[in-house]
This record gives structure tokens, sequence and C-alpha cells, in this order.
């Protein structure tokens, strides 16, 4: 099973650190990544994750409720192989432990949980920490199970380290808008109405509506961010992803980053073929995210020193990146979110 819980995205990082797209020494996605394994492994999945998990209540532990980690829904309760209805158990708290959240016990209802080693207790559903979507405003079509990526027709609304819901499957978004390994961008129709000097902040392009504020743009081999659209001007940053900020000639073709590099069927849903359908994404709570984002752009930037935690000097300014992660930051954003033994 592709596990995928990332608890920022790249756009987070770029935009606090105000990196100009993915440049540098160390790769944005793996500082988030390793700072979302760090909350996993400590606080648990805040994305929603299907599986079954077994239970096997001990001789000494008798209970009127079975106390489960982290359960958002069930799918299938069922006892020796029996399926319990769901007319016959209930959830513990009622109202989970917060919203969006999880549930922590199950009691039944006319039954009574086997106390025994060897009656296993399956339920198939969905666990984690907080189940929340929010749509995108874009659909997309995936002709089938295996294909890769994805394309949408705002590049601006994606980002690398989404998780995204389409139908019944999560998709893990691990590439686009120029970053390593992205796929190409789209040839738009549009092209450069004038031609463009270096340092140029503005661009004239044939139909400023075919394109979307955030999103980023090929010229030539120049990668270009944009900021602003007046009608056809483009209000632009130069030399996104560490491109080199040149000149251009009138009619020069535009590429769009359009198209994003996906892990399929993430956190044990399935891959399947999609027609049209909408997109929406999984957020953490905001406490989550925060944190979250302080601490990949830790990892970053002390990456970005070489690891020496010293950035910049005495006539300019100077950072220091020594501590990634701080004593119980993590504990402490963790704090709010426990469900117990």
């Amino acid at each position: 099973m592709d596990i995928a819980q990332t608890l920022c995205t790249a756009k987070d990082l770029i935009d606090v650190l105000d990196l100009g797209g993915f440049v540098g020494r160390s790769d944005v996605m793996k500082c988030i990544q390793a700072a979302s394994d760090a909350f996993m492994r400590k606080g648990g999945n805040f994305i929603p994750l299907i599986t079954s998990k077994t239970f096997y209540i001990d001789n000494n532990k008798r209970s009127e409720i079975l106390y489960v980690p982290a359960l958002l829904s069930i799918t299938s309760l069922k006892i020796n192989g029996e399926t319990i209805s769901t007319d016959n158990y209930r959830f513990v708290p009622s109202n989970r432990m917060w919203e969006n959240g999880p549930y922590i016990g199950i009691e039944l209802e006319g039954y009574s949980w086997p106390c025994s080693d060897d009656i296993p207790i399956e339920i198939a559903g969905v666990w984690g920490l907080y189940d929340l979507t929010t749509t995108l405003g874009l659909s997309a079509t995936q002709s089938t199970a295996s294909e890769t990526t994805l394309v949408v027709t705002n590049g601006s609304l994606l980002s690398p380290g989404m998780v995204l819901k389409i139908e019944d499957e999560q998709e893990y978004v691990i590439s686009g808008s120029g970053s390593p390994g992205a796929p190409a961008g789209t040839t738009a129709t549009s092209k450069v109405n004038g031609a463009i000097a270096q340092g140029d902040s503005t661009i004239t392009v044939d139909n400023g509506a075919e394109f979307h504020e955030g999103e980023v743009i090929q010229i030539d081999i120049e990668d270009v961010y944009i900021q602003k659209i007046g009608g056809n001007v483009l209000g632009v940053v130069r030399g996104w992803n560490g491109t080199s900020d040149t000149s251009h000639v009138d009619d020069s073709v535009i590429r769009v980053y359009r198209t994003f590099g996906v892990t399929r069927g993430v956190n044990g849903t399935a891959a399947a073929s999609h027609s049209n359908k909408a997109l929406s994404r999984y957020v953490v709570p905001d406490m989550i995210n925060h944190y979250a984002i302080k601490l990949s752009s830790m990892m970053r930037m002390n990456a970005e020193t070489a690891f020496s935690g010293s950035s910049g000097n005495s006539e300019f300014g100077s950072g220091k990146y020594m501590i990634e992660i701080p004593p119980g930051q993590i504990e402490k954003a963790l704090q709010e979110f426990n469900v117990g033994d």
C-alpha cells in the first residue's frame, strides 16, 4: 500500500520562504515528506487510510466498549466471521473526538464483545485523525487506472504534496509546476505579443484570458510565474524555478504547466478510470499544517547552508538553522489530537 500523508505542500513552502519556485540545493518535497513522517510516527494519520484491522479482547479486559484507534467510519464489522449490522453497534463518542475527527470506541447493542484471544473482531473501514476535503473547482479525466499524470485547466490550483480525491480514489501529487521531474507544459494558443527584454516584469500575450494568476509558464527554457493579469498583460516573476531571466522574441511559444505527476490509488484506495470527475483535496488541521510548514522550512534552510546551520553574513544579516526539530514542538502540536492508547 502506498501511503501519502504529507501535511503541507510545495506551494506552502515556496510561498513562506519566498523561494522563487523549486530552486536551491535541497529538494522541497523531501523536506516536506520528512517533516510529515515525523508527525505521522508520533501522532498517526491525518489523511484517511482505508484498510482492515483485526482486534482480540483479552479475557481479563472485559468491557462494554471495544476501544479502537482513530476510527473514522466502518465499511464492515465482523465477529468471528459473522457480519454485525449497523443497527447493532454505535460509535463512541457519538459526536467524534473533535470536528472531522475520529471515534475511539464501538459499543454493541444486543451483542456482547467476545473475550477470547481466539475470536477475531475484524473492522474494515476508514482510519485516521481527520477527514476533511475541499473542492478545487476542477474536473479531470484519466482514461485508465495506470495513468501517472493528471491534466487540469488551471495549474495554480494544484501543487506537489497534495493528496487529491477523485471519486473513491486518492491520488498523491508528486511533481508539477516545473518541479524536478515534472511533466512538460501544455502549449498555449496565445503567444508572446511583442519582444521581451531581460528584466521585464510584464509580458504581453495574445489573450490573457487563457492564463490564470498563480500559474507557471515556460517561454523558451525560462520558467515565469504569473502574479497578476490585466487584460492581455501578465505581471510576472522572471527566472522562476532557478531558470535564467533572458530575452525572448515576438511570437515566442508559451507553455503552461497544467500536467502533474501523480501516484495512483494511495492510502488503501484503488486506482480506477475517471471521466470528467470533480477533484477535491484533503486538508489537515490548521495547527498541524502550520507546524509542518515550520519544520519543513527549517529542514530546507538547514540544507541550504550545507548543514552548517548558518547563512548570510554580518553586513546583510544572518540566520541560524542548527536545530531542525525543536524539542517538544511536534508533541506540542499533537496535544489537541491525542486519542489515547
